[in-house]
């Protein structure tokens, strides 16, 4: 299933990334198709800007989800060799920039993305403006 998002709520989500973080955006495969993909230019920067930062809030800014782990290129694969029924439920803990919850969606799944980091979750919610 394909809906594509209102591309002014797009454009806000963008701009809210681009506040906090520098964007490059290209395309990725996922589920055998290849779509738009956003990712943060520089996540080793975003890591050493928290672990310089003495305040104790900046443990709320978890970098880890700025980089696309390899993990999620092989769930999508693993994804990819199951036969999820459509509306199966799944849970997505940690879900970074998307990638293996957009998968899982692009599959028939009804996903629920969850991420200790709201910039993670704005950033997959831009990624996930197509499917």
């Amino acid at each position: 299933m394909h809906l594509q998002a209102d591309p002014k709520d797009s454009l806000k989500l963008l701009k809210r990334l681009e506040r906090r973080v520098e964007i490059q955006h290209g395309h990725v495969v996922i589920a055998g198709e290849n779509y738009p993909w956003a990712q943060v230019v520089n996540p080793d920067r975003l890591l050493e800007q928290t672990l310089c930062n003495d305040q104790p809030e900046s443990a709320a800014h978890d970098p880890f989800w700025a980089a696309t782990w390899r993990a999620a290129q092989g769930l999508d694969r693993y994804l990819g060799s199951m036969n999820i029924a459509p509306g199966t439920r799944i849970l997505e803990l940690g879900g970074g920039s998307g990638r293996a919850g957009i998968s899982a969606a692009l599959r028939g799944a009804s996903v629920c993305i969850t991420d200790a980091s709201s910039m993670a979750l704005i950033m997959c919610r831009f990624n996930a403006r197509f499917v």
